[in-house]
């Protein structure tokens, strides 16, 4: 038996061992036996995160549909069933106006008893389009409601909508081609990593001899090709709200606008610079498993060279393996702002007049587009070419919403979760030059 199909069965048998302590005509459990329960539940969310770490590692990875497909049939004798919603993925319409227009949302509000204690919340997975980091700040609460507090007999005026707190810009996706992956769960593609061209010019044979022809002899060129596997991945978060809020059609817009959508985004584009390559990360542009990335340390050398360096990392991307033209430059937005702070010997700004009218507000280093991004590793920069990779969209992105999750049957409370799966090929690696910038020089004052 498998390491996840044991931590599976575990999982069930505390979730059984819980579903026993309820109440059967309330779905509740007692008072005396509340403790135990949340214990109970708290263990099999435990043992259901590891079981999903274990599927992972062993290339057996399941959605969160699946799971509860297998917990539901064993628990009740009839699996969970989800019915599928394709949206246009180009339509012009939003991603959360997409969602409360399908009839999988239009059928869950539908419900008679949405807002009745003991029915079943669930819709079928619900495709938003064909289209992150931590650590942007804390949420004030890990609830979504719609409670307004005060008085109760006083109805209080509400904007509608959530006001979203700004939050980065993604960019490293439109940096390369995006493609759909049809079918499989990995991409087979060979990576060129080696070149050696010896063609040369080579004179005519001249005299034979007792042993064989002399002269003419044509010198031998390789190449060295490397076969590589992608594999697609899932890219995942969730967030709870309560049923009364699930009705309020313009905050779940807003949410899935303004929030969700921004949050698997962000999550992928660190995977593009930063996955680790250990399952069930993809193999990022700046990872070690990204055997033939060139690099360039400038450590030690001042700020000039990091200027200096982007040119020199230009050349060894255009000249690499592969001869990969170089389109752009990542920068962290802190090393960026030190590009714009460089002067000349004249005190004037390399990068140009700071007050000059209808420029870009990152102008070019070298003529090649300058992006930022704070998935980036300040002090670190990135030069490559949009040939050296492609970007595969196996599933896009979903949306579902559910109440089978730890004991938030019992609470009103209901999951949204949104997921999607890509996968990212790197051709050729030399395409790619990782610059360790020098430290920047401290401002003068």
């Amino acid at each position: 038996m498998s390491k996840s199909i044991e931590l599976r069965e575990q999982a069930l048998a505390k979730l059984s061992a819980a579903r026993d302590l309820a109440d059967p005509a309330t779905g509740l459990p007692t008072a005396e036996n509340e403790e135990q329960f949340n214990t109970l539940m708290g263990e099999f969310g435990d043992l259901d995160k590891q079981r999903a770490a274990a599927a992972a590692t062993e290339g057996n990875a399941t959605t969160a549909e699946e799971a509860w497909k297998h917990y539901s049939g064993k628990l009740t004798g009839e699996e969970m069933r989800f019915a599928s919603v394709q949206v246009d993925p180009n339509s012009r319409k939003s991603m959360g106006q997409q969602l409360i227009e399908s009839q999988a949302y239009k059928s869950l509000l539908e419900q008679p008893d949405l807002l009745v204690e003991g029915s079943k919340v669930h819709t079928g997975p619900i495709v938003v389009g064909q289209r992150s980091r931590n650590g942007i700040g804390a949420a004030a609460t890990d609830l979504i409601d719609t409670a307004s507090g005060g008085s109760e007999t006083v109805a209080n005026y509400r904007l509608p909508g959530i006001l979203p707190l700004p939050q980065r810009a993604r960019t490293i996706r439109d940096l390369f081609p995006n493609e759909d992956m049809p079918s499989g769960d990995t991409i087979e593609y060979v990576a060129q990593v080696g070149f050696d061209n010896a063609a040369a010019a080579v004179a005519q044979s001249t005299a034979v001899n007792g042993s064989g022809v002399t002269g003419g002899v044509k010198p031998q060129s390789s190449i060295r090709l490397e076969e590589r596997t992608a594999r697609a991945t899932w890219i995942a978060t969730w967030m709870a709200m309560t049923r009364q809020s699930l009705s309020d059609i313009t905050q779940l817009r807003a949410l899935v606008d303004n929030q969700g959508e921004l949050m698997i985004n962000l999550a992928e584009e660190d995977q593009f610079l930063n996955g680790t390559g250990t399952s069930p990360q993809l193999i990022g542009l700046l990872d070690d498993d990204n055997t033939g990335l060139q690099t360039l340390d400038l450590t030690g050398l001042g700020d000039l060279a990091n200027l200096e360096g982007v040119r020199t990392a230009r050349r060894m991307a255009r000249m690499g393996v592969g001869r990969i033209p170089p389109t752009f430059v990542i920068v962290h937005p802190i090393d960026s702002e030190e590009f714009d702070f460089l002067k000349d010997n004249e005190g004037r700004y390399r990068a140009g007049d700071p007050f000059a009218s209808g420029g870009p507000d990152s102008p070019p280093i070298w003529r090649l587009p300058r992006v930022e991004s704070e998935a980036m590793t300040e002090g670190t920069a990135l030069v490559g070419g949009r040939a050296g990779a492609t970007i595969f969209d196996r599933e896009p992105l979903t949306v579902r919403i559910a109440e089978q999750h730890s004991d938030f049957f019992i609470r009103n409370i209901v999951v949204v979760l949104f997921e999607k799966r890509v996968a990212f090929p790197i051709y050729f690696p030399g395409a790619f030059v990782e610059v360790t910038l020098s430290e920047w020089a401290p401002a003068s004052s």
